[in-house]
């Protein structure tokens, strides 16, 4: 088994995940994000919503989008909110381009049993180390786990 798919299917099982195969893979159109999006299509068939720059939009459906979301001219947040509201909440984001544009909603985005994963945490620029370290730095990060184990929906930074 891929890796790739050995991560989605362990995530899935350590924090039992019972996802009803919409996965929103949130995207920078690179290697990782882009493994992760055939996985979840190939292996667990779900329903994947990317987002990336106008010059990726052709790329990514050609991995197998379902929806393209145009981080260049539409508000990312604003855009999964409506989806997550008219449709059902999402059960997954893989978040690998880090900020902070997601803390104020991943709540309503996701599931109670969903989860937020992101490889940045809550790093803000580039000159500064982003992934686990982020959780000795700031604290709002570890307040974010410990709720999203007890309450969910889970919050990680891998």
């Amino acid at each position: 088994m891929p890796l790739e798919a050995q991560g989605l299917s362990s995530f899935k099982v350590r924090w039992n995940i019972s996802w009803h195969e919409t996965l929103p893979t949130i995207l920078s159109s690179a290697i990782y994000p882009s493994n992760s999006q055939i996985v979840a299509k190939l292996v667990y068939n779900c329903h994947v919503t990317a987002i990336c720059s106008s010059k990726n939009v052709e790329y990514v459906q050609k991995l197998g989008s379902d929806d393209v979301i145009d981080y260049t001219s539409q508000d990312i947040v604003e855009v999964l909110l409506e989806k997550a509201v008219s449709q059902r909440p999402y059960d997954l984001i893989v978040d690998c381009v880090g900020g902070t544009d997601f803390f104020n909603a991943y709540i309503d985005l996701l599931n109670p049993k969903g989860a937020y994963v992101t490889i940045v945490g809550d790093k803000t620029g580039v000159k500064t180390l982003g992934g686990p370290p982020t959780y000795f730095t700031s604290p709002a990060q570890v307040v974010r786990f410990i709720k999203g184990y007890i309450w969910g929906p889970r919050y990680a930074c891998m």
